[in-house]
């Protein structure tokens, strides 16, 4: 069973940023049980927007994260819904 991703919404970086491929930060709902912020929506090297989770890092350099999908496919899925959610609702990725 695939998570569902609603109430999406965006909060774009500034031009600067931007210009480094970072296009800003959302939060979603996740099966009307969660809600996920502080998501970042990035442009690819290729091009391509992807949802980047955050972490928090130790002393030691070990990346701790606070929320990530398990397994690509669940990746995949809210990273699909949460992007298509947001090409209906803003023009951010020009």
């Amino acid at each position: 069973m695939s998570p569902r991703v609603s109430e999406v919404c965006f909060v774009p970086a500034d031009d600067e940023l931007r210009a480094s491929g970072m296009q800003g930060w959302c939060t979603f709902v996740l099966d009307d049980q969660f809600k996920v912020e502080g998501i970042a929506v990035r442009k690819t090297t290729l091009g391509r927007l992807a949802l980047s989770f955050p972490f928090r890092q130790d002393s030691f350099g070990r990346r701790w994260r606070y929320l990530h999908p398990i397994t690509d496919q669940a990746r995949r899925s809210v990273e699909n819904q949460v992007l298509a959610l947001l090409d209906l609702n803003r023009e951010f990725t020009q």
